[in-house]
């Protein structure tokens, strides 16, 4: 007696338009229809994703009600939740203020400060702001993600833009035994290491997603491979322009790369409550992990 049956889906009125002042300067939010994603989902709420990067500054006013906090830790000077870091509130400084000759001899000066220290280092501060910027508060811009949180780990020297990620692999771990589900890497280099493909192992084990960019010299990274984005299970992005092509300074792999998103003129958060436009597969990188 029954002709068929289906489910009844869920109908929306309209997408979802945040009052983000500046979103007119964010061209790959529609190029990419997150409007339409954030009306199914804006709902849900409980995504950890992970920054492994530069520093975020987790004090800027379109970040922070979206930085994570630790439930296990209290600022007592105490490792409440045993995980060899003291006080991580908010994540983890794995370098600190050091020189040249400390990184040489591995004197690393750690503390429970992610926070970016010198507004020239923006680029973990622009990645988290393309990921996951504070969405419908009526400040500055939007990031990909909508409720979710996140939570940095600190690669690079306090004082200078010069020395790059220092012990970057180890961020990536502490970010996955802390419950991120999505671990952002949008840094990367062209050698390989068995210690590093043994960390991307364990943490992809323990559950974690983990994005890497695929770099921004215009090469097939298919032939010339670059790490961590070539080790097994990460998925590898890369940079596309507002025409949808690849963008000129992406690196591409029909092999190794996964899937594009935009990275050219990328208007996001910079330290100081600040804005500018970047390009990079750096920039790309946290619009898929958003």
């Amino acid at each position: 007696d029954i002709e068929y049956a289906e489910p009844a889906p869920i109908r929306y009125c309209n997408e979802f338009i945040p009052n983000d002042p500046e979103i007119n300067k964010q061209w790959h939010l529609q190029n990419i229809e997150l409007y339409k994603a954030w009306e199914v989902v804006k709902e849900k709420k409980g995504v950890l994703i992970g920054i492994s990067d530069s520093g975020v500054d987790i004090n800027h006013f379109d970040l922070a009600n979206n930085v994570w906090k630790n439930p296990k830790e209290e600022l007592n000077g105490v490792d409440s939740d045993g995980n060899g870091k003291v006080d991580d509130i908010n994540g983890w400084d794995f370098v600190g203020n050091i020189s040249f000759d400390d990184i040489y001899y591995g004197r690393w000066k750690e503390d429970n400060d992610p926070s970016v220290k010198i507004d020239q280092n923006f680029h973990g501060t622009h990645v988290a702001g393309c990921a996951a910027a504070v969405i419908n508060n009526t400040i500055g811009v939007a990031g990909s993600a909508i409720n979710c949180k996140i939570v940095a780990s600190k690669h690079a020297v306090d004082s200078t833009t010069d020395y790059g990620i220092q012990r970057g692999y180890e961020g990536i771990l502490y970010l996955a035994k802390l419950g991120a589900r999505i671990i952002n890497c949008s840094w990367g280099g062209k050698a390989y290491g068995m210690t590093e493909y043994d960390v991307i192992q364990e943490a992809i084990s323990l559950g974690s997603i983990i994005f890497t960019s695929a770099g921004n010299e215009a090469v097939d990274i298919d032939i010339s491979p670059i790490y961590p984005a070539c080790y097994e299970g990460c998925i590898i992005v890369g940079s596309n322009d507002p025409n949808n092509k690849v963008s000129s300074f992406s690196n591409y792999g029909l092999i190794s790369v996964d899937l594009g998103a935009p990275g050219s003129d990328i208007y996001s958060t910079v330290p100081g409550n600040g804005y500018r436009m970047e390009s990079g597969t750096s920039m790309a990188t946290p619009h898929v992990s958003g």
